[in-house]
């Protein structure tokens, strides 16, 4: 706080700008998946922060993730008990393009893979804070730096057309993948920070108890 004159002002706070760009579901049975001209939003140096869904397999794992040509880290994993339906959170710095490939290689092919994008302006490199739930439903107690951003995503085996219903934060699509599973993200920019913040997804439907995954990851300002 800033005194001036009588009055006690509170200071400014930078605000990171996270915005939800597209989402896309791939419900082809392969190893290699192509989202073209995927949209990155606006140009101008940003982080691309990509959420990754992926559908059945035998313990499936993500070899790699590009961005526009670039390799993307990932950020926290959400992985299923089984190991076939997660949730999983990645991120590459530094990018100008306002569309770009996103090509998602499996170790082992899967039937269906689903992405969803952000773009954000003014966060910091290195995540805050990230967590991960196998629980029913899906939570985890985040911290927040002042002006920061939450991103969280969700998927489930639940059955096609369910929903999701989030908790302190903002859903931001709600999608079926093939017949069996549906998956979620969500986000919200905080301008005062937060402590244990209870981020929870009820998954619709009849999740079953060993194929849900929840993940969840902060930015402070950089």
């Amino acid at each position: 706080m800033v005194l001036i004159g009588s009055q006690w002002l509170a200071s400014s706070v930078d605000l990171v700008d996270s915005s939800f760009e597209t989402v896309s579901i791939d419900e082809g049975n392969k190893t290699t998946y192509t989202f073209s001209d995927f949209d990155l939003g606006d140009s101008g140096t940003k982080k691309i922060v990509v959420v990754v869904w992926n559908n059945d397999g035998s313990t499936p794992e993500i070899s790699s993730v590009t961005v526009a040509g670039s390799a993307a880290s990932v950020v926290v994993a959400g992985k299923s008990a089984a190991q076939c339906y997660d949730a999983q959170i990645f991120q590459i710095e530094s990018i100008e393009a306002a569309t770009g490939d996103v090509v998602v290689v499996m170790g082992n092919g899967i039937s269906a893979l689903g992405i969803a994008t952000y773009a954000v302006v003014g966060a910091a490199t290195s995540a805050t804070d990230t967590g991960t739930s196998t629980a029913i439903p899906g939570t985890y107690d985040i911290d927040v730096s002042a002006g920061g951003v939450v991103i969280a995503c969700a998927n489930a085996q639940a059955g096609s057309g369910g929903t999701h219903a989030w908790v302190g934060v903002d859903e931001d699509c709600d999608q079926s993948i093939n017949t069996s599973a549906t998956c979620s993200s969500a986000s919200k920019v905080f301008s005062a920070a937060q402590t244990n913040l209870t981020v929870t997804c009820t998954y619709s439907g009849s999740p079953i108890t060993n194929l849900t995954s929840f993940a969840a990851a902060s930015w402070g300002p950089a």
